[in-house]
């Protein structure tokens, strides 16, 4: 007698972060909010500002079909320029993300850093703030440039971290010679992993592949190893079992 095993399984890693193992979860309609006032030295006016952070929700994160979280522009708040981004997050209530400028010298020591982006630990409020202390980058750097680092930035407010993939809009550093028009696979999983087009699947089916999480070497074997091991187990049980049964008078 033959036997015919039929196995599927998905061999290819994921590099994509988390901030923490298991970030807070927004609904699935995230709300973010945009300052009221004017960026100066980073040369955005904030009507400049909500229209980048539009087209980077409209371009990055709300073109995922596989994932349920979308993007929404709410009412505008009035942040003070000198805010940190612990007072800036302190402007929100949970479900939202603030979004403004700051030229607080503690929240940015450096002209080169554009922008900062993240979470409160347990509750889902996320922040991005962009540089505007005198001679920031963030006035010379290109249109696109702009527009994909508020969409790495909200990245992070929403609980992912940075990819190891180097032309990933989650990467840590830019690239000389790459441009992030668009998401990569890797970017795609991270928010599908989060957020699931089927509520069921609740991140452990709904991304194939190892999550790192930044911890110890068991976690970064993340779900996807675990299934795949789990799997890997199965088919050696099971052919052991037929070849004995196949060589038994």
């Amino acid at each position: 007698m033959k036997y015919l095993i039929l196995l599927f399984l998905c061999f290819e890693a994921k590099a994509f972060t988390l901030l923490t193992r298991n970030p807070a979860r927004y609904p699935s309609e995230i709300t973010i909010r945009t300052s009221d006032a004017d960026c100066t030295n980073a040369g955005l006016t904030a009507k400049g500002l909500r229209e980048f952070v539009e087209r980077a929700v409209d371009d990055y994160w709300n073109s995922v079909p596989t994932s349920r979280a979308k993007f929404k522009l709410g009412p505008t708040i009035t942040i003070p320029a000198s805010s940190t981004t612990d007072q800036m997050i302190a402007l929100g209530i949970e479900g939202e993300i603030i979004v403004g400028c700051s030229d607080n010298a503690t929240t940015f020591t450096s002209t080169s850093t554009l922008a900062k982006g993240g979470m409160l630990t347990n509750t889902a409020v996320g922040v991005v703030a962009i540089n505007d202390i005198a001679n920031t980058r963030f006035a010379t750097v290109d249109e696109l440039s702009r527009v994909s680092t508020f969409a790495h930035e909200l990245g992070h407010a929403i609980g992912i971290g940075h990819s190891r993939v180097e032309y990933s809009l989650m990467y840590y550093a830019v690239v000389a010679g790459v441009v992030n028009k668009y998401l990569t696979e890797d970017d795609a999983d991270a928010i599908t992993y989060l957020y699931p087009s089927d509520k069921e699947l609740a991140g452990l089916g709904g991304a194939c592949g190892s999550v790192d999480l930044g911890n110890d070497d068991d976690d970064k074997k993340g779900p996807g190893s675990f299934v795949l091991t789990l799997l890997l187990g199965f088919l050696i049980t099971v052919v052991a079992q037929k070849s004995k049964d196949l060589i038994q008078p």
